[in-house]
């Protein structure tokens, strides 16, 4: 129902996509109510720990927009793109230096700090080898999901078992193996047929 609330919202031109998630986090406050699964003392439990956890993301945003404005002035990537032509890198092997970058990041950095800090660099490289801006964001988003719960620190994994202390991390792990397969296909997929990504954008244009 979430979901359904949230993207038909966000199509129907009801909200835009930030406005959909904190309308998705109301419904979401009011079907616990609703369901006798969240009492008051439990909601304040959950403002506590997202100021929290808030708070600590912040501090890692900072800090990326802090060495994105670095990066940016020593012009690094234009460099990087520049030695990549020299030394004739395939772009195959270019996407999978990415893929590896992103999957590192992505065990120990949420997306937003992960994307702040390597779109700069990453987003001029991918296109110079022929790539489309909104394929590669789409790239992005799943690479950064697959670091998240790929070991040995995926931080969802670490998120889950914080909800769950009875249920041991390898267990989790064993449980987002398919995920992490299928995560694997989707990525082969853009990369062999990156028409797939740009189809939906070319029809709501």
């Amino acid at each position: 129902m979430l979901f359904f609330f949230a993207v038909f919202g966000i199509y129907l031109g009801w909200f835009s996509p930030t406005e959909a998630a904190a309308m998705a986090a109301f419904v979401a406050i009011l079907i616990a109510f609703g369901s006798g699964a969240m009492r008051w003392r439990d909601l304040v439990d959950c403002f506590l720990e997202t100021v929290y956890t808030t708070a600590v993301i912040f501090f890692i945003v900072v800090g990326a927009f802090i060495f994105s404005r670095f990066i940016v002035l020593t012009q690094f990537p234009n460099e990087l793109t520049k030695w990549v032509g020299i030394i004739g890198l395939s772009p195959f092997w270019v996407l999978m230096a990415v893929m590896a970058l992103y999957v590192l990041l992505g065990t120990f950095l949420d997306e937003v700090s992960t994307i702040l800090i390597t779109v700069p660099v990453t987003l001029p490289l991918v296109n110079s080898i022929g790539f489309d801006g909104i394929w590669f964001g789409i790239f992005v988003t799943v690479m950064c999901t697959i670091g998240l719960i790929s070991p040995p620190t995926g931080m969802t994994v670490f998120v889950i078992q914080a909800q769950h202390p009875d249920i041991p991390v390898m267990r989790i792990y064993m449980g987002t193996l398919p995920f992490l397969v299928a995560d694997f296909v989707l990525v082969a997929l853009l990369i062999f047929m990156p028409s797939i990504a740009l189809w939906l954008p070319r029809v709501l244009e």
